[in-house]
């Protein structure tokens, strides 16, 4: 097999090229901001870019098994390209890990272009991954004051909001590779609403500035879907509503997924009530 050429040797026995690493895998769930530039990254370009971080911060990832071997780590719910974020979670298994507060200061010291870590926490096996503990998202409608008044003000956001939430379905046509597809976006839609006095200062972190009124959303994530933020302005506002969408946090139940001393006890509530008598 030795005379094979590396290429041939490498496509037969992968798992021979897997990059070495030794040590005990330690789970950790990163924070972070995906704004200015990187916001115009694809999720696919995003899963690519963050193990470059890692490396260049010189901290050790762990590869997944098979083969195939790839870094060890899973991202929260993908965002639409373009739309920038200011909570965003991934949990990632790294070797010979720092603590918490220096991963989270080693990555931020070695990324660019709009991607800021804000935070970190260690995960325990049994605490569920990023994407089973997100329940819905936090949305900031950006939208031009002029074209606001133009259609009546603040008085019709307001009565635009209200019909929309009286409303038991209202969908969307959502267009994928050249075919429709019907979206009920009242269905994903627990609220939607004015935006409160901190919504500016929201959108200038988002880097959007000016003269604009925001609605906020919170919206349903889950495994049977959910809608897309130019979904819902256009549910609410009707088609062609020019906008800019942040999103502004992610929930996991009443909490942040980086809250992890109150997901443990949640799921020990939900565990224990399920526990036969």
């Amino acid at each position: 097999e030795l005379a094979k050429p590396p290429a041939e040797r490498k496509r037969v026995r992968p798992e021979l090229y897997r990059p070495v690493r030794v040590g005990t895998p330690t789970r950790f769930r990163l924070r972070f901001a995906k704004t200015g530039a990187v916001a115009l990254l694809g999720h696919l370009d995003l899963i690519r870019e963050l193990p470059r971080v890692i490396r260049r911060a010189g901290i050790k990832t762990a590869y997944t098994e098979g083969f195939h071997p790839k870094p060890d780590m899973s991202f929260g719910p993908a965002l639409s390209l373009g739309v920038a974020s200011l909570d965003e979670y991934a949990d990632v298994k790294l070797l010979d890990a720092p603590s918490a507060e220096e991963l989270t200061a080693l990555l931020e010291a070695h990324t660019s272009g709009g991607l800021h870590f804000l935070g970190a926490e260690k995960l325990e096996q049994q605490d569920k991954g990023v994407a089973a503990v997100i329940s819905a998202a936090r949305y900031l409608l950006a939208l031009p004051e002029s074209v606001v008044r133009e259609r009546g003000g603040v008085a019709f956001l307001e009565r635009a909001a209200a019909e929309f939430m009286a409303k038991s379905e209202l969908t969307v046509r959502r267009n994928i590779d050249g075919l429709g597809k019907k979206v009920d976006v009242r269905r994903f839609v627990r609220s939607v609403q004015l935006a409160g006095p901190g919504a500016q200062a929201e959108l200038g972190s988002a880097g959007l500035i000016g003269d604009l009124i925001a609605l906020e959303a919170i919206v349903e994530l889950g495994p049977t879907g959910s809608a897309k933020a130019a979904e819902v302005v256009e549910a609410v506002l009707g088609a062609g509503f020019p906008h800019k969408a942040v999103r502004v946090a992610l929930l996991a139940g009443q909490h942040s997924p980086l809250d992890i001393a109150s997901l443990r006890g949640t799921q020990k509530v939900v565990e224990a009530a399920l526990a036969p008598a």
